[in-house]
């Protein structure tokens, strides 16, 4: 998502690849290079300071200033990419409802919460991460969502 701020022409991207692969991605180099900024010096900040994140998908939002400097702000990595690395799965279910993949446990899910806390701004954020785990087939042990009940009218 690429856009300007009203009243300057300071330039904003979000864009999100996998810790300590910033110089292999080629959407690295657009958000950068496309402003007249040098990329490498990007990419060599971002990975040192996703060294210890290695594998993960971490979203980075970069500002591009007239001069030419830039500045970035890592973000936590996606619910998803979490709950999957949680449950031991490469990817989620086609179909959620009949088919699960994997499960975790609430002590896991609480871990992931309290990782994604930074990022998002709500009280229920355990049941965020439960309603992510469900759309992906994953299950909740014990559950935390309650099942939606038909009501025939």
């Amino acid at each position: 998502m690429n856009f300007f701020l009203r009243g300057c022409s300071d330039w904003i991207d979000k864009v999100g690849f996998r810790g300590r692969e910033g110089n292999s991605c080629s959407t690295c180099r657009t958000s950068t290079w496309f402003k007249g900024c040098k990329y490498y010096g990007f990419c060599k900040d971002y990975n040192a300071r996703t060294a210890d994140k290695a594998g993960y998908v971490i979203p980075v939002e970069i500002t591009v200033y007239d001069d030419k400097s830039f500045t970035f702000i890592l973000k936590t990595p996606p619910a998803s990419v979490l709950l999957l690395k949680a449950a031991g799965v490469e990817k989620g279910s086609k179909d959620p409802q009949m088919e699960k993949v994997g499960k975790v446990t609430i002590d896991q899910l609480r871990t992931i919460a309290t990782e994604k806390l930074p990022d998002l701004n709500c009280k229920m954020i355990s049941e965020i991460i439960a309603g992510t785990a469900a759309n992906m087939g994953i299950d909740v042990d014990p559950p935390i969502l309650e099942p939606k009940k038909k009501v025939v009218l």
